[in-house]
């Protein structure tokens, strides 16, 4: 290569992989996806290691697990002490361009760092409709014209959020986003067909484009190119008014899509089904460009200590190489922690009548609510320091729930997922030693150190409400 090579990186917001074609679904046609997992490597059991937005960025962009990157709640920021990729590639020579699509992955949560180019403007303005039509002309063009004026090797994340479903956005009967044929509709519920809809329309108006656009100024065999999903989502939790992906661990909501192609630098045509993180992807880009070390910037010789993925580049040019990881999982808000390692599936929570879940998780849920819901239908005595008191409580009591759930009195779980993908069926009790060995693993990754977040100013905090109540977090 004469040039490092250009990185294009393609989040996809709740996209599952079983709705997929490369993926073996054949129901919709998905062709750009599909062309580029047959031009790279497919991996068939990638994970986010929290199914909720903000969460799973920080950990793609520091290749840390929650505990270590500090982003545990849409109130936190991003741990200063770590580098982030996009910092990472600046310091080895590349310009670099974010275009988030969604507030919540803000500059005041650090989300930004590193990045030349970071445009959230216009965002969310117009969000009542199922896909964002102006936005996403507007980002094919900004991205369009941010690359053609670039000399050096780029690195562009562009994130894209049309799939993500919000409750109450779907009623029976509603005009989905692209026509579907009529032997389709009639064997799919309404919020399958909105869901595969969108899917569609993202891959024709979406991915398409990005990936011709980045043709066109780049060489084809100088391109590294990565598409994910932030985390899954359960659709038939979504038509029983639950959340469909921030709700709980479960395979729909935290296994992804994740591709990666890159001709004459990577294999084609390859499938990993060896479980794989969202933080691995940091060290394996680095990879990828072949870059050493900057001279200038020494504390990159030490990048690789203060992450915690490895690598996919022994997958990638072995797919049957095996090393062991633990994927880590977590989801405080609903009072339950996760991992998997190889073939098992552990799963941490509170037992259904437990008294802790109603002290700490429901009250942290509930103060959760009422530090975001605009400050129009507050109540009147909930006045800003009362908010703040609350704040710091939800917070600290991260680590409080993770000290439960670790405790012998939590509720534990242990699924084979070789046998039983869908997890019906719990043998925690047929494998007592599995469940120790994993439990001890789990939670002392749930307990890394963390870094105390500043405050948000009024200004910021008005914002955050702003936006999770429009996403339907609230």
């Amino acid at each position: 290569m004469s040039k490092q090579p250009n990185i294009l990186l393609l989040t996809i917001d709740s996209l599952r992989p079983d709705h997929l074609g490369c993926y073996g679904y054949q129901a919709v046609p998905t062709p750009a996806i599909d062309h580029l997992a047959s031009s790279g490597i497919q991996f068939q059991n990638a994970y986010c290691q929290a199914p909720n937005t903000w969460m799973s960025h920080a950990a793609l962009f520091t290749g840390c697990n929650p505990p270590r990157n500090n982003i545990r709640s849409p109130l936190d920021k991003l741990n200063t002490t770590q580098p982030t990729l996009a910092e990472v590639l600046k310091n080895k020579g590349y310009e670099t361009f974010g275009l988030p699509s969604v507030s919540m992955l803000s500059r005041e949560a650090g989300f930004d760092r590193g990045f030349d180019h970071y445009d959230l403007t216009g965002l969310l303005s117009e969000f009542h409709g199922a896909v964002h039509f102006r936005d996403l002309q507007e980002s094919l063009q900004t991205f369009s014209k941010w690359v053609s004026s670039t000399n050096k090797p780029w690195f562009v994340w562009l994130h894209y959020f049309g799939i993500h479903i919000v409750q109450g956005q779907l009623q029976d009967g509603r005009t989905t986003p692209i026509n579907l044929p009529d032997s389709y509709l009639k064997k799919h519920s309404p919020y399958a067909q909105h869901y595969d809809s969108k899917i569609r329309f993202c891959d024709y108006n979406f991915v398409d484009p990005v990936l011709k656009t980045a043709h066109q100024h780049s060489d084809q065999n100088n391109l590294i190119t990565v598409l994910l999903s932030d985390h899954g989502d359960d659709l038939h939790a979504i038509e029983s008014g639950l959340p469909g992906h921030d709700g709980n661990l479960d395979e729909q909501a935290v296994r992804i899509p994740l591709i990666v192609c890159a001709p004459g630098i990577i294999p084609e045509k390859v499938s990993v089904s060896y479980p794989v993180r969202v933080i691995d992807l940091f060290p394996t880009l680095i990879d990828l460009i072949q870059a050493p070390p900057s001279s200038s910037h020494p504390d990159e010789k030490d990048n690789r200590a203060l992450i915690d993925g490895l690598s996919l580049t022994p997958l990638i040019h072995n797919s049957q190489e095996t090393i062991s990881r633990n994927v880590y999982l977590e989801n405080l808000y609903q009072g339950c922690l996760g991992l998997r390692r190889d073939r098992y599936k552990l799963i941490l929570s509170f037992q259904e009548n437990s008294h802790f879940l109603d002290r700490h998780v429901r009250w942290r849920l509930d103060i959760l609510a009422q530090l975001l819901i605009p400050d129009r239908i507050q109540r009147p005595f909930r006045n800003r320091a009362h908010r703040k008191r609350q704040r710091e409580h939800f917070r600290k009591s991260a680590s409080v729930i993770v000290e439960s759930l670790c405790s012998p009195s939590s509720r534990t779980e242990l699924f084979d997922l070789h046998q039983d993908p869908h997890q019906q069926h719990d043998i925690a009790a047929l494998h007592p030693d599995v469940v120790q060995l994993m439990k001890a693993d789990l939670c002392q990754l749930a307990t890394g150190e963390t870094v105390i977040s500043r405050d948000y100013s009024p200004e910021e905090e008005a914002e955050i409400e702003k936006h999770l109540d429009e996403l339907g977090y609230l």
